[in-house]
């Protein structure tokens, strides 16, 4: 029974890989075709929720301003989320921002996860513990929709993130079937989405977090955050996904109205002599987004 087990998840795998494939060759080749260039800014208000850590503090202060004059919707608060720093608070200070220690909304501490990474490898408790904040979010935003965007990623054209009410889920050109294994297991959907949502901005419903939350919590009989570690294979590096665990609930799960987008990403590189503005302006022709992840920036000598 196990080795069938085993065959019919590698045959599944199979499958959502062929597929995956297909779906990318599609994208890159009609991607210009899902966007959305709004003539006119949504109704829909939205609050705005960022996590943060120190060292992403000055590209923050340039994503921060240019979300704040590219997001065509009724801003209502700016939450930043992140450990109590003086450089976090005194931007959060300087561009209009509610501070919230990220203790008070962690489900769970970093120790926790730093105690249960101390037997692999590679220790990821910090990036896991940025996902497990996002999936609190709904705790700190107001709104009953808010936009969950990463400090590093920039808006670089004017976005609009619903459409005739549908909110617009954007995909990127690549697909990461590792996650598919912790969706299926905590949502108990069969065959998830074959796309990636991980394209660093997703708008939440704040309703529908907490039901995917309560929804989790009640399949396994443990506080959710204690079931997601649980069904988590920390042997795999890329073992979890909240913006593709959110998706697939959202529109397979309760089958919010929506559109599928497409992310039109450039990266950027930083090192201490690089000036984001001037990268943001080379890399903004034909992009949504400009993202600056941590792990790619050059180290200074």
């Amino acid at each position: 029974m196990t080795h069938q087990n085993a065959s019919a998840r590698r045959l599944r795998a199979l499958q959502r890989a062929t597929t995956s494939r297909l779906h990318r060759l599609i994208l890159r080749k009609t991607g210009r075709w899902l966007q959305f260039d709004p003539n006119r800014p949504s109704n829909f208000p939205l609050d705005i929720v960022t996590p943060i850590i120190p060292k992403d503090v000055p590209v923050f202060r340039v994503t921060c301003r240019l979300l704040r004059a590219n997001l065509l919707h009724p801003l209502g608060t700016h939450y930043v989320i992140g450990p109590r720093d003086a450089a976090i608070i005194d931007a959060c200070r300087d561009l209009d921002c509610v501070f919230i220690d990220e203790n008070e909304v962690a489900p769970v501490s970093i120790s926790r996860l730093r105690e249960i990474y101390s037997d692999y490898p590679r220790d990821r408790s910090g990036w896991l513990f940025q996902q497990l904040l996002k999936l609190n979010a709904d705790t700190v935003a107001t709104s009953p929709n808010f936009l969950l965007i990463d400090a590093d990623t920039a808006f670089v054209r004017p976005v609009r993130m619903e459409i005739g009410g549908r909110w617009i889920f954007d995909v990127t050109n690549g697909y990461e079937a590792a996650y598919d294994e912790s969706i299926e297991r905590l949502l108990g959907l069969r065959a998830p989405l074959p796309f990636s949502f991980v394209v660093h901005f997703m708008v939440f419903n704040a309703p529908v977090l907490h039901k995917m939350r309560t929804d989790i919590a009640e399949r396994f009989g443990a506080p959710w955050a204690k079931a997601i570690l649980k069904n988590l294979d920390f042997d795999n590096f890329l073992c979890f996904s909240e913006w593709n665990l959110y998706a697939n609930f959202a529109l397979r799960g309760v089958h919010l109205p929506h559109r599928i987008g497409y992310w039109f990403n450039r990266e950027g590189r930083l090192d201490v002599e690089s000036d984001v503005d001037a990268q943001i302006q080379d890399l903004s022709d034909g992009a949504k987004t400009v993202s600056f992840h941590y792990y790619k920036r050059k180290r200074s000598a």
